[in-house]
């Protein structure tokens, strides 16, 4: 009985732990579509105008391929 309560916290935490994911959850994508460059552009055309700081960084989408 002594051994069951560690077991049990054990099997209770790495559920816990596990179970924690981003929203959304994994998403296979395909980084070759187009759309994704286009939204990047437009999220990086955002940042960079709404940026308060306006300094000489600028956020540039880089396409990430599979190999």
């Amino acid at each position: 009985m002594s051994h069951l309560i560690p077991i049990f916290a054990l099997i209770f935490t790495f559920s816990c732990v596990h179970g924690q994911m981003m929203t959304g959850g994994h998403t296979p994508q395909n980084p070759n579509d187009p759309e994704f460059m286009t939204r990047s552009w437009k999220a990086a055309k955002s940042l960079n105008e709404d940026a308060s700081n306006a300094g000489p960084y600028l956020m540039i989408p880089v396409k990430v391929g599979l190999i």
